[in-house]
């Protein structure tokens, strides 16, 4: 399928580009086309789903140095594995939360 006018503006784009379109408009598309006119740069395609990420890989399957990931495919990636953090007897409590990450309290009373 031939690119479209719309389409072109952010393929050929210099720098940043943000591309705001409805569901099924062609997004993925033109970031495939993209990905082709840069294919020696590294990219990466933040997913809203699992599902939508199933789909990208799929499309970007012949652009080996695009990785798609969601947020949390990549903050698991990025920060839970290579700390081994484990969620086995995990029992977040606000109090237990807060002393954790070090975060002061806005009001005492909130602990409770």
């Amino acid at each position: 399928m031939p690119i479209s006018e719309q389409q072109l503006a952010p393929v050929k784009s210099i720098g940043d580009a943000k591309i705001n379109a409805v569901a099924g408009s062609g997004k993925t598309t033109t970031l495939v086309y993209y990905a082709q006119e840069r294919a020696n740069n590294k990219l990466l395609y933040l997913a809203f789903n699992k599902s939508v990420r199933a789909e990208a890989k799929r499309k970007f399957v012949a652009l080996p140095k695009v990785t798609v990931e969601t947020a949390h495919s990549l903050a698991f990636r990025s920060i839970v594995l290579p700390r081994k953090y484990t969620a086995t007897n995990f029992n977040p409590t606000l109090s237990k939360m807060v002393k954790h990450f070090g975060i002061t309290p806005y009001r005492d009373d909130a602990l409770n």
